[in-house]
């Protein structure tokens, strides 16, 4: 066992680049290097329980910005899936194309109240929803200027 430990510790070293291998230069087992690195590059239970909430929190909020183009909205949201995925927090395909719907701006109401009732809807990935909505970005930007105009 004790051999096999060596070995162990040998291949980890020997795979890291310097700057990896500083922080785990003054390990005695390999338990402990897999222990240093999980905490130098996932941070503490407590951080990662902090960086679940924070995302969680971010999902629910989620809304379109003042002056942001569908498109960023898009990617934004597809970033904080990704985020939330990383983190083990997974929803089914339905309340993520929800969260995107839900969060666009006013305009957006007429359009996407016709693309909910629609029977693909509850089965569409978010980049079919997004490439449909923007098909529709023309009629919406015309809304927003008319709106702007009565105002």
């Amino acid at each position: 066992l004790k051999k096999l430990e060596k070995k162990c510790m040998r291949e980890l070293r020997d795979a890291f680049p310097p700057v990896v291998y500083n922080y785990v230069r003054s390990c005695t087992t390999a338990k402990d290097i897999w222990n240093n690195l999980k905490e130098k590059f996932q941070g503490s239970e407590k951080t990662r329980i902090n960086s679940v909430k924070h995302y969680l929190i971010e999902l629910k909020e989620f809304k379109q910005r003042d002056g942001e183009l569908i498109e960023d909205y898009h990617d934004r949201l597809n970033e904080l899936i990704y985020n939330c995925n990383r983190h083990g927090i997974t929803r089914i395909t339905i309340e993520f194309n929800l969260t995107f719907i839900m969060g666009l701006h006013k305009e957006w109401r007429n359009v996407t109240l016709m693309v909910k009732t629609q029977q693909s809807f509850d089965t569409s990935m978010l980049n079919d929803l997004y490439n449909l909505l923007k098909t529709h970005e023309g009629e919406v930007n015309e809304i927003a200027e008319e709106s702007k105009m009565s105002l």
